[in-house]
């Protein structure tokens, strides 16, 4: 949904919950593995559900003190 996840839970999963609407996330794939639609309670009664969207996931690298990230397809 576009919103930061810096303080977002990373699980012993391998995954990521995000800290605003708690959709969790695989960080290998992007794929969605929880989608709680936002806002959770106002949302589907308001008919502004936002669709289920996997997350960009990037190949990254690292090489003494540069890091090279590639968004990957």
């Amino acid at each position: 949904m576009g919103f930061s996840l810096l303080r977002a839970k990373i699980t012993e999963r391998n995954t990521i919950i995000c800290p605003l609407h708690r959709s969790e996330f695989d960080l290998k794939t992007g794929e969605v593995i929880k989608w709680v639609p936002f806002p959770p309670v106002l949302g589907p009664a308001l008919g502004i559900v936002k669709k289920e969207k996997k997350l960009r996931i990037y190949d990254i690298q690292i090489h003494g003190d540069v890091m090279l990230i590639r968004e990957n397809e």
